[in-house]
């Protein structure tokens, strides 16, 4: 933002220097105005080197304590180094406890802590970044200066760099970062309340413990022609509804054959015009990474080895996480949210009411993921 400001600046400095001429614009002849043109150029070369420098300066103002601990390599302002430490120690037990020997990967990125600016005048608030290979602070946040907080500020960017050194299909079927806390109470109540309420008959039959309807519902198999294998011929129809404004564009005989005459075929036909690789499962990511939770928790800290070497195929990288059949797997997952059930095995007024809401607004919207169809 702040360079797109200045080299805004000196536009405007530019376009001051041609409406202040004491000649109109469009009285100049071609050379005249390449003249006028060519006499600007310097300055934006000087907003250019001013640029670079004000840049390289704040490249060179990075902390100049180095805190290490386990994987972790931290550059902190010297009156952080307490909480620099303390938080790298927490951190480093969570991500080698689920990465294991992988987590040494993160000695090959640096994580920055500082103070925050004076102007934020917020007690207890740091900075933290990572530096890029040119040694500039990148993916920077602020973050609530508590031991717990930094911490869990280390392990989601450790989780993060894991994550991209895994296959990029299963990148993009997780959606996410790798989880690295174990799943807690609330979250396979989450996951079974995403289950029951997902709206998809191929999740209400995982639900009744079909295993090939689980695989199905959570992206595992099935991406080969994911409309017609995670999806009834009533959820492609609505899904074609929701994208109106995307499909019915130059096929109005289409849509509307499929969405008011109810003909299937229609709208199997405009679903083909989605791309596979942009259709979401019908069990959303916060679902996805409640296995993946469990295929690391079965398969230790050695998961993550056994996941690097195995293809990127979902089944298969699950597989080599828990060191066991997707079957299997598949039932330990189904067993935890089947067991999540909320206090009085009954879910309250507010929790009911937005999960519905959710179920409502966005149930058919649901099959299409992060893309052009949005």
């Amino acid at each position: 933002m702040c360079r797109a400001r200045r080299w805004w600046i000196a536009g405007v400095i530019a376009a001051g220097a041609a409406v202040g001429s004491p000649r109109p614009v469009l009285g100049q002849t071609a050379a005249e105005y390449r003249a006028r043109v060519q006499a600007l150029v310097p300055l934006w070369r000087a907003e250019g080197r001013a640029y670079l420098a004000r840049d390289s300066a704040n490249a060179i103002r990075l902390p100049q304590d180095t805190v290490r601990v386990g994987p972790l390599t931290i550059l902190a302002d010297s009156s952080l180094d307490a909480l620099a430490r303390e938080s790298a120690s927490r951190a480093a037990i969570v991500l080698e406890a689920r990465f294991g020997k992988e987590a040494d990967a993160l000695r090959g990125h640096v994580f920055v802590l500082t103070t925050a600016p004076a102007e934020m005048g917020i007690e207890r608030v740091v900075g933290i970044a990572e530096l890029d290979e040119a040694g500039r602070q990148v993916a920077a946040e602020s973050q609530y200066g508590t031991v717990r907080a930094v911490a869990q500020a280390w392990w989601r960017r450790g989780a993060n760099v894991e994550t991209h050194r895994l296959d990029p299909e299963f990148q993009h079927w997780l959606g996410t970062s790798l989880p690295v806390d174990s799943a807690t109470r609330d979250t396979w109540i989450g996951a079974r309340i995403g289950v029951v309420t997902s709206g998809h008959r191929v999740a209400d039959r995982c639900f009744d413990g079909n295993m090939t309807s689980c695989a199905l519902a959570l992206g595992i198999t099935g991406r080969e022609d994911p409309a017609m294998r995670w999806f009834d011929a009533a959820e492609r129809r609505a899904a074609v509804r929701a994208a109106r404004y995307r499909l019915r564009s130059n096929r109005e005989r289409q849509y509307d054959a499929c969405v008011t005459d109810g003909n299937g075929t229609a709208c199997d036909s405009l679903m083909e015009l989605i791309p596979a690789n942009e259709i979401a499962p019908p069990l959303g990511s916060s679902v996805q990474q409640s296995v993946v939770r469990v295929a690391m928790d079965l398969g230790g800290p050695d998961a993550m080895a056994r996941m690097l070497a195995a293809p990127g195929d979902p089944g298969a990288q699950l597989g080599a996480a828990s060191g066991a059949s997707t079957d299997s797997l598949l039932r330990a997952w189904r067993s935890r949210v089947i067991a999540a059930r909320p206090d009085n095995a009954t879910i309250s007024v507010e929790l009911a009411a937005v999960a519905m809401a959710w179920v409502a607004a966005c149930g058919a919207l649901a099959l299409l993921g992060s893309s052009r169809w949005r």
